[in-house]
């Protein structure tokens, strides 16, 4: 059991929250296991009648859990940028409910969510979420990480690094120190940056081969306490919300 927060009492919280403050909570589908059913969830905020959006995911990998627990600080604590947001923005609060829940990486079938954005017949967390995004326009795409072997927080992005990247970087560097190693996990490390065009199952990757130009994935690093890990990618989500236009 995750020690901090079991899934359906978190899932409770943010529908509150949501609720509150007048944001769309939809149940998208249901992950069925031996030990129960876990539904999955999206938040939608859309202002305006466009079908360009941001989109946000968290809790593809269980056991990292700042990124969920911050969409909920968040959605709790930035009410007025919200309603004063005029952008659509797509939130998947915890793509691996079952992992959130047991405090583990992988899914209920042992799959590294992360890894299979591109299968033909990808685990069913994934199905879920690249069936809801069917027919919308995503323009940016921002996914929450935690490396559980850092000090230091860092970004991944595919094929080019666009100056919005080091705009994510700078306001991390408010709450933790940025990388500043030259390699790291055999990759090389650019001013807290890594290019990765490897690891083909990278929902990031999957999206950019969709037709999606902005593509980052941000690490934040779990040797730090949790709450510090909270409050950065709080002010990660409030930057994609604080956007003028997601046409960017």
């Amino acid at each position: 059991m995750n020690p901090f927060i079991d899934y359906f009492n978190y899932i409770k919280d943010l529908r509150k929250a949501c609720k509150s403050i007048g944001l769309s909570f939809k149940k998208i589908g249901e992950i069925h296991t031996k030990a129960g059913t876990y539904p999955l969830y999206v938040i939608v905020h859309q202002p305006n009648l466009s079908r360009k959006f941001a989109c946000i995911s968290a809790g593809i990998h269980g056991n990292e859990i700042a990124g969920p627990l911050s969409v909920l600080e968040f959605v709790r604590n930035q009410k007025d940028t919200i309603k004063e947001c005029r952008s659509n923005v797509i939130i998947f609060p915890v793509i691996n409910p079952v992992g959130f829940d047991k405090n583990r990486r992988i899914n209920y079938k042992n799959f590294d969510l992360n890894r299979h954005s591109f299968d033909k017949n990808p685990p069913k967390e994934i199905k879920l979420l690249l069936k809801f995004l069917r027919y919308k326009n995503i323009v940016f795409f921002l996914s929450l990480h935690e490396d559980i072997d850092a000090k230091e927080f860092y970004i991944i992005y595919h094929y080019r690094r666009y100056p919005i990247y080091n705009k994510l970087l700078r306001i991390a560097s408010k709450y933790c120190p940025l990388m500043s190693n030259k390699t790291w996990e055999g990759d090389a490390v650019v001013k807290s940056a890594i290019l990765d065009t490897t690891k083909k199952g990278y929902m990031e990757l999957f999206m950019h081969k969709k037709g999606v130009n902005f593509n980052v994935c941000t690490e934040t690093p779990m040797k730090l306490p949790l709450s510090t890990r909270i409050k950065c990618n709080s002010a990660l989500v409030d930057f994609i919300f604080n956007l003028q236009q997601v046409s960017l």
